[in-house]
């Protein structure tokens, strides 16, 4: 959808999506080198600055080399920001992480070396197949929380503009359905319990991409903590599995009132064939109230491995598939993986019972009498133990909250 994976960047009340943007035609000429690397190409460029494509002079090793545009070098207190927080991501080493691999000033301009992945963003997927398994959709969220709990606990950062766009796709034979997903674009990231001065922000500036905003950095509250990701992490997964943003809408402050008042939206509402074990942990990520979110990750990947469960669980003894599984362009890949089936017919509830001589020989009376105990226990409801009843807020890292109430 045309303008789904811009980033925001405007004065706080201000509507106006060009605000904040570099001029037109703004690119300068390309540079054969940047520190070590050998600059091939061009690949990017935006608010912040120029993205090149270039190989390390010795390894060889191909880094995406981020140079960051003239004009924010000129702001004050900006270089020592930037460079206090290109430290903390050096430290980062996860395979959800696009690696940073270098750093330096060229030209009086600082820039960033990332790892580059040879693979296309989610929303490039999304856009050529539509909406996506939600198998493989809780496989890949489940690899992004990782990636995010990791920058959290090693550099105390949230990312801030979790989206499919700045999710990348590689291909591997190792992994969840051979896919790894690697975070990029930390270019919004900030410290948490810093002012949001502190960060790569400017005083007054709504910083992130509308659609996927959490209600608390849309109010541009300085208090926000991992929930404000796992809120955006919720709202990709909604935008994966239905093909349709949470809140769709003409203008960003249109967008942005939404998140602040209409109620949490309901993915099984447009796909009815999801799970409501994935539909309430969407809800969930996506409660209005950061405190009925799930509190950290791994309350968050614990959800969504029951989720893989359960579908697996309801799938079992069948070869039904809900939606496309994910095909990734030039990526080999296989389809999600289907439970092994139980050699036991009898553990099947979809078995056909085989007729044996003995079972001819049966008389009548005795077959009347054991189709009618049969038809007596399927109409029979199955009872809940009270431990399958147990409330949500007793499952660690998760507090539950209205906004899954209605998933039945």
């Amino acid at each position: 959808m045309a303008g789904e994976d811009k980033t925001l960047n405007l004065p706080s009340g201000s509507t106006d999506p060009a605000a904040g943007q570099s001029e037109p035609g703004a690119a300068t000429a390309l540079p054969k080198a940047i520190g070590d690397f050998r600059v091939l190409e061009r690949i990017g460029a935006g608010a912040m600055g120029e993205v090149y494509l270039g190989t390390h002079r010795t390894s060889g090793q191909e880094a995406a080399i981020k140079v960051v545009s003239p004009r924010l070098t000129m702001e004050e207190g900006f270089l020592k920001r930037f460079e206090r927080e290109i430290e903390s991501l050096l430290k980062l080493d996860h395979p959800n992480i696009a690696k940073a691999v270098g750093n330096g000033m060229h030209n009086g301009q600082p820039w960033l070396a990332m790892e580059f992945v040879r693979g296309p963003n989610l929303a490039d997927v999304q856009r050529k197949q539509g909406a996506m398994h939600e198998d493989a959709v809780l496989r890949l969220a489940t690899q992004v929380a990782r990636g995010l709990e990791h920058v959290n606990l090693t550099a105390g950062m949230i990312h801030r503009d979790i989206k499919p766009a700045n999710i990348l796709i590689a291909g591997s034979d190792m992994g969840e359905s051979g896919h790894i997903a690697k975070i990029i674009d930390f270019g919004l990231a900030k410290m948490v319990g810093q002012a949001e001065q502190a960060g790569l922000t400017m005083t007054g500036m709504v910083m992130g991409t509308p659609f996927y905003m959490s209600p608390e950095q849309i109010r541009g509250e300085k208090s926000v903590d991992l929930r404000t990701d796992i809120y955006a992490l919720g709202a990709t997964m909604y935008h994966l599995l239905t093909n349709h943003l949470p809140f769709p809408g003409t203008s960003p402050g249109m967008v942005m009132t939404a998140h602040l008042t209409q109620p949490v939206p309901d993915p099984g509402e447009k796909v009815p064939g999801l799970h409501k074990a994935t539909r309430k942990l969407v809800m969930t990520a996506m409660a209005k109230n950061a405190d009925e979110r799930f509190l950290n990750y791994q309350g968050f990947i614990a959800a969504c491995d029951r989720a893989l469960t359960a579908i697996h669980e309801r799938d079992h003894g069948t070869m039904r598939l809900l939606r496309k599984p994910l095909v990734l362009p030039g990526l080999q890949s296989r389809p999600p993986s289907l439970p092994k089936l139980d050699d036991d017919p009898a553990d099947d509830p979809f078995a056909v019972p085989v007729t044996t001589s003995t079972n001819r020989k049966q008389s009548s009376e005795h077959i009347t009498t054991s189709r009618r105990a049969a038809n007596d226990q399927v109409a029979k409801p199955a009872g809940r133990s009270a431990k399958t009843q147990r409330n949500d807020r007793n499952v660690p890292g998760r507090q539950a909250g209205s906004a899954s109430s209605s998933v039945a």
